[in-house]
């Protein structure tokens, strides 16, 4: 993979802890809470192969190798997969070297900024490397958008050593740490930007702690530590200059590495020494961090935007009419439910309808249960059954045309069964705008979910995640069916084209409505949680 020699870096670690001056006062998990705003990536493993949080891309990738020419969404590797086992529940077993590469996205995940940034990453494995592991280098960890030794970041082991070495490696961009182009044998070990630990605690029988702390990355006053169980081993004290092109940057996994990994975790900020020691002694997952430590806190954070009793809040426009004409009674509140119905239409005529939230937002998390009931009006379009949807980014109603069909935005397409054939919901369907999916832009009108059907006049809750630009993602009963990146105006299209003279491409936020599309249908539950980023 690479041609690195030994960087020969051992360390003393109470002598080297005495001389930093480092506080090894003992810190609890609950001193931790704070860290818990500050994860900009989880992956406990427990629910799935994707991460639990994530400030850009939840989603797990192979790629046919490093450079990442061929990519698809999921584990595709033969000898990766999800077991139990792990440190807390489940974990990700490297069962054999992988001819794949699995990684995550860098972007927002890995909290880089070009004038300088502090970050903290930790996770757990297993393995003996001296009984598991295969000739060559192996990273469990490595971090860049170019090579390993040019804007890169990594773990790895040793090739030739026995016991096997684990390294940090903190190699910035190459023509800063090695301008005139320095064969790796002829450095001098001071040189290399490297901790190089020679004897790590690792076993079959246990679990070790891998953490690193970068501190004023991008600046001349750059400290660079690893720890092992919460133990430091070494650090970097050089000015680092990384040039990532975020949107390339890849978050890899596994290497050529076989054994148990866990609990992948990224914190915006620089621990500690005592903190990534409070780290390595918790006794749970550190999505701990990210709760709520009650049931009566979550609930406190959110919002309801349906009252339960008027449609106070809320502005009607219906295809046809001026802002506000609620034509017909079409959206109503009957016991305690918004109702969208259509008794007093003699053919519905294509008089699709939204009902707003007044308020924008931009980054949330947003909570709607729904049911489909009764007949479709006269005049529906077939297509139009058991249909309706959520808008989100979209625009302001006061600025749609009259006879505007529907706003431009983002839809959540809200579906229900016939009875008898498969029809997902929570689907995409993009009036407008144009999305990102799998590095690809999106232009086709709707894009199928990956839930069940739900037929009859069954309630069914949807969770819709929206991250401002980044990241929306549909939930239903808890997993992720549908997810996309960079919401953005179509160009091509008539409508988009008015707004764009005016504001960005990519939509970072607007408005929340609820969709009349001549299927009668009720929400009982609108709810809102504001995300602060």
């Amino acid at each position: 993979m690479r041609n690195k020699s030994l960087a020969m870096r051992t360390v003393l670690i109470g002598l080297f802890s005495l001389a930093l001056g480092i506080n090894s006062s003992h810190v609890t998990g609950e001193d931790l809470s704070s860290w818990g705003k500050r994860i900009t990536f989880q992956a406990s493993f427990d629910h799935g192969a994707d991460a639990d949080f994530a400030a850009g891309d939840k989603r797990i990738y192979t790629a046919t190798n490093i450079s990442r020419e061929t990519v698809e969404a999921g584990v595709r590797s033969p000898v990766v997969a999800l077991a139990d086992g792990g440190k807390w529940g489940q974990c990700l077993r490297f069962s054999d070297r992988a001819d794949q590469v699995i990684y995550f996205n860098g972007a927002e995940n890995i909290p880089y900024a070009a004038d300088g940034f502090d970050v903290t990453l930790a996770f757990w494995m297993r393995l003996d490397p001296d009984q598991d592991l295969k000739p060559g280098y192996v990273d469990p960890l490595q971090i860049t958008d170019k090579a390993w030794n040019n804007s890169a970041l990594f773990v790895d082991f040793t090739k030739d050593d026995t016991p096997r070495h684990i390294r940090l490696g903190v190699f910035s961009d190459l023509e800063f740490w090695n301008p005139q182009k320095i064969p790796w044998d002829n450095i001098a070990v001071a040189d290399r930007p490297m901790v190089e630990v020679a004897r790590p605690p690792f076993s079959r029988d246990k679990w070790t702690h891998v953490a690193f702390v970068l501190r004023g990355m991008n600046t001349d006053a750059t400290v660079a530590q690893f720890y092992l169980d919460g133990k430091l081993q070494g650090q970097l004290d050089k000015p680092q200059r990384f040039t990532w092109d975020i949107e390339k940057l890849a978050v890899m996994l596994g290497i050529e590495y076989i054994g148990l990994m866990d609990d992948f975790t990224v914190f915006r900020g620089a621990m500690t020494a005592a903190e990534v020691a409070a780290l390595a002694q918790l006794t749970e997952s550190t999505s701990s961090l990210t709760r709520e430590p009650t049931a009566q806190a979550d609930a406190a954070e959110w919002i309801q935007l349906f009252n339960g009793r008027d449609l106070d809040g809320w502005q009607i426009k219906i295809r046809g009419y001026d802002l506000n004409d609620n034509f017909a009674n079409t959206f109503r509140v009957v016991d305690g439910k918004i109702q969208v119905g259509y008794e007093g239409y003699d053919q519905f005529n294509q008089r699709y309808g939204h009902l707003f939230y007044r308020q924008p937002f931009s980054s949330y998390d947003l909570r709607v249960e729904y049911r489909f009931i009764g007949q479709q009006a006269n005049g529906g379009e077939g297509w139009a059954l058991r249909n309706s949807g959520i808008m989100v980014h979209g625009q302001d109603p006061g600025t749609m045309a009259k006879d505007q069909r529907f706003p431009v935005s983002i839809e959540v397409q809200l579906l229900g069964g016939n009875g008898k054939d498969p029809r997902t919901t929570a689907n995409l369907c993009t009036p407008g705008t144009n999305v990102v999916m799998d590095g690809e832009l999106i232009t086709r009108h709707c894009t199928s979910s990956r839930s069940q059907t739900y037929h009859g006049d069954q309630w069914v809750s949807v969770l819709v995640r929206v991250r401002g630009n980044r990241l929306i993602e549909h939930v239903i009963d808890g997993q992720t069916v549908l997810a996309y990146t960079q919401p953005q105006l179509d160009p091509s299209d008539a409508e988009a084209k008015l707004l764009l003279a005016t504001q960005d491409k990519l939509l970072s936020g607007g408005t929340i409505s609820l969709q009349s599309e001549s299927h009668p249908v009720e929400f009982r539950k609108v709810e809102l949680r504001v995300v602060n980023e």
